[in-house]
């Protein structure tokens, strides 16, 4: 079933006028999103494509997505796919048996056992920069070994500094950090020469279609400015943040100046649901959504779901604009904590 994928609109009907300035991109289970431009530079080469609509950059990346990408990015994609090379791998999914055995038959990769590629298995930061220094035309133990892979990259001016510390401190190796890593290895020259990974290949080109989100959770969290119109009403002087709680929540954090009561109403397609509490000056409140999959499997469209803000004294609307990708289909609130 292809997941929901929608627009979540902030309205603050009130006394207010609100500046939004986007920041963090936030994805499942709080992951801090780094990596969504590289992704889309890298879709728009043909070279990394997502699944389901999405990046899934809050993810680990895997063994198997590893060489898929390694081959991608050695502009070996064709010919790994019409050679269809045999490997002894029996935990290789048949989407990358032809990856994988090409890479297995020009000794690019090897398992973690006779007849186990280890296919789910994460792959570490001098996993995947092997891949890469491969790609570049670097020879294990001979220009670097495996185990300071990155290290050799930060060397070799392929990545700088502050994305080392990024590689080498992540507890896991994420998708999102896989992507910054290829990018900057498509800029890099080939050992040897000055033309870059980049150049030196077939690129496959934009695939058909949008392109994918960068995750299905992911939430960019805003830093508002909200200033009073009327002196002395009730009203949201700042939305604070975003959180997703697993599949079903949604927390949005605002602040109140001037006490008074607040109305919050949620709102999508027919279904809605509003809750209303008196807000005091300076508390931050938790505006809860509690979402379900009741509008069932058929939505698939781009969506507006608009969440609003009010009270009695209000007269000026003002709106923010927020990308999220989470699975919902209908909503109620909870409101003050």
């Amino acid at each position: 079933m292809k997941r929901l994928i929608s627009v979540l609109v902030v309205v603050v009907v009130l006394a207010v006028a609100a500046v939004p300035a986007f920041a963090t991109l936030v994805g499942k289970d709080g992951y801090e999103i780094t990596g969504e431009w590289d992704a889309q530079q890298l879709w728009e080469m043909g070279l990394f494509l997502g699944a389901d609509g999405t990046f899934r950059l809050d993810e680990p990346l895997i063994r198997t997505e590893a060489a898929v990408m390694l081959v991608r990015l050695m502009g070996a994609e064709d010919t790994a796919r019409a050679q269809k090379n045999s490997h002894p791998f029996t935990d290789v999914p048949a989407w990358a048996d032809d990856y994988i055995g090409y890479l297995y038959q020009n000794s690019l990769t090897s398992g973690i056992s006779a007849t186990a590629y280890g296919s789910g298995d994460i792959i570490t930061a001098n996993q995947y920069f092997t891949f890469l220094l491969r790609a570049l035309g670097y020879k294990d133990n001979e220009d670097f070994v495996w185990s300071s892979a990155t290290k050799t990259a930060l060397d070799l001016n392929i990545i700088g500094e502050p994305c080392y510390k990024d590689y080498t401190t992540a507890p896991v190796f994420m998708r999102d950090l896989a992507v910054r890593a290829s990018y900057s290895a498509m800029q890099a020259p080939k050992k040897g020469t000055s033309v870059s990974l980049k150049d030196s290949i077939s690129l496959p080109g934009k695939p058909a279609g949008a392109m994918p989100v960068a995750s299905l959770y992911a939430v960019q969290t805003p830093e508002t400015i909200v200033t009073p119109s009327a002196e002395g009403a009730a009203y949201i002087s700042e939305i604070e943040s975003f959180s997703l709680l697993g599949d079903t929540t949604i927390d949005v954090k605002v602040t109140c100046t001037a006490s008074g009561q607040v109305y919050v109403t949620a709102a999508y397609g027919s279904s809605s649901a509003s809750a209303s509490t008196t807000m005091e000056e300076g508390k931050v409140y938790t505006v809860r959504f509690d979402v379900s999959a009741s509008m069932g499997s058929g939505v698939t469209n781009i969506s507006t779901r608009t969440i609003t803000f009010s009270t009695s004294s209000g007269s000026k609307q003002s709106s923010s604009v927020f990308g999220i990708a989470p699975r919902i289909s209908g909503a109620k609130i909870i409101a003050g904590e």
